[in-house]
């Protein structure tokens, strides 16, 4: 039987070209990070989005070490949220300045979560800020100024006087988006608060997960294990809780004896889900998986691993490109918060850090092994820990412990397997894995 992804309503999921989303040769120079409204529909660039959220508090404060918030984006995208929500940092006493050093933050913030495609939510107002009015309307004015330019997040203005603070902000900063009780381009709204759901303009919820995720859609969840657990189980495919025997008829012996487990049947997506909208988007064909249309998405294995050998083959053909992500996280961009062993058809090129071999624009392989470009190659890939080791065509392309580098030790370490669509043909076959 093959496994159906859940229909995507326009408007309400974060489509799975985004968030299961991978290595990208070429980068545009539109934004296509920048959050907008359109008939009262949150956009991500051109595509219809959702903002699912969870709270991580301080991670804009000066100083906060780059490997803090990194974890904390890891942490929520692992789960299937595609933003987190903070506090801005840095005001003055009377709200007039904020911190050079602050505003650094926040944007380096900005630039390292849209690197994995990802938003954030940021309060204009901490907990414990003045409540003074003067305060808060110079720091309304501050950040306005500060964040005019800067359409990857949604701004929340809540507490006394929302409604004028957020005209204000908006007047200086009318490209971005505002949350806010009153005047906002999303209404805020918590538990407690009445409102009818067909209202317009969109909501944003803070507190516990929506019961309607489809009439609001947008939420901020609080920084609790409960709200990792809830967001992970509310966003799993149904697959992932329902009964699954591998066909290890397809391995051999020695395979099965040794702990071998078949992945793939050569007949079915039993044991996987097609993430995109499209379900037409990948086939089956003589015992290989291919991409036949865009809009499938990545194929996804039905369970997360951790350490693990797993052996695949692989074709591309010249100019294509292609990937196998572990320990991807539920959302998000996988070659950032799991990682990418890249495929390209680049056979003759000398290798880099996006070549075929490599970790996604992270680290070279040691050497070019691929066969010539539209012929079979195969991946060893093996997970232990922080090390990993990649075999292409028998010869060790990747042999690395992760801790020893800057970003890679950051990244998840248990996650799913999934085939890349990167709107090309590219295919798969023999995928196994041995449980380490």
């Amino acid at each position: 039987m093959r496994l159906i992804h859940p229909v995507l309503i326009p408007g309400l999921l974060l489509l799975a070209a985004i968030t299961f989303s991978g290595c990208s040769k070429v980068e545009g120079k539109k934004n296509n990070e920048a959050l907008t409204l359109q008939n009262g529909v949150l956009m991500r660039g051109d595509k219809p989005a959702e903002a699912r959220c969870i709270e991580a508090p301080g991670i804009a404060k000066v100083g906060t070490p780059y490997e803090t918030y990194a974890m904390a984006l890891h942490r929520a995208a692992d789960v299937g949220a595609n933003c987190v929500c903070t506090e801005l940092d840095g005001f003055s006493l009377d709200g007039s300045s904020l911190d050079e050093g602050a505003v650094k933050a926040a944007r380096a913030l900005l630039r390292d979560a849209t690197q994995r495609h990802m938003a954030l939510v940021f309060r204009v107002f901490s907990a414990s800020a003045s409540t003074e009015a003067a305060f808060r309307t110079n720091a309304v004015k501050t950040a306005a100024k500060a964040f005019a330019e800067r359409p990857e997040a949604i701004y929340v203005i809540e507490g006394s006087g929302a409604k004028q603070l957020t005209a204000q902000f908006k007047e200086l900063a009318p490209k971005v988006l505002v949350a806010s009780p009153a005047g906002g381009d999303l209404a805020l709204i918590d538990s407690s608060t009445p409102h009818d759901a067909s209202a317009k303009p969109p909501f944003l919820h803070f507190g516990s997960l929506p019961m309607d995720r489809v009439a609001q859609p947008h939420f901020v969840l609080p920084d609790a294990d409960r709200s990792y657990a809830d967001l992970d189980a509310a966003l799993a495919d149904p697959i992932e809780s329902q009964p699954w025997t591998p066909d290890n008829s397809v391995l051999s012996e020695e395979e099965r004896n040794e702990g071998w487990i078949a992945l793939f049947d050569g007949k079915t997506f039993n044991g996987w889900t097609i993430t995109g909208a499209n379900q037409n988007g990948w086939k089956i064909n003589d015992g290989v998986i291919e991409w036949a249309e865009d809009g499938g998405g990545v194929v996804r294995s039905r369970d997360r691993y951790d350490n693990f050998i797993l052996r695949l083959d692989w074709k591309i053909d010249a100019g294509g490109n292609s990937g196998v992500f572990v320990r991807a996280p539920r959302a998000s961009r996988a070659s950032r918060i799991g990682m990418e062993v890249q495929i390209e058809g680049d056979y003759g090129e000398p290798p880099d850090t996006t070549s075929t071999g490599s970790l996604y624009s992270q680290q070279p392989p040691l050497l070019a092994a691929q066969k010539p470009n539209g012929e079979w190659n195969s991946y060893e890939i093996t997970l232990d820990g922080p090390r990993i080791k990649v075999v292409l065509n028998g010869q060790v392309v990747q042999d690395l412990d992760t801790t020893t580098h800057p970003d890679l030790k950051l990244r998840l370490r248990r996650g799913f397997i999934g085939l890349q669509d990167h709107h090309n043909h590219a295919a798969f076959r023999n995928i196994r894995i041995k449980p380490l």
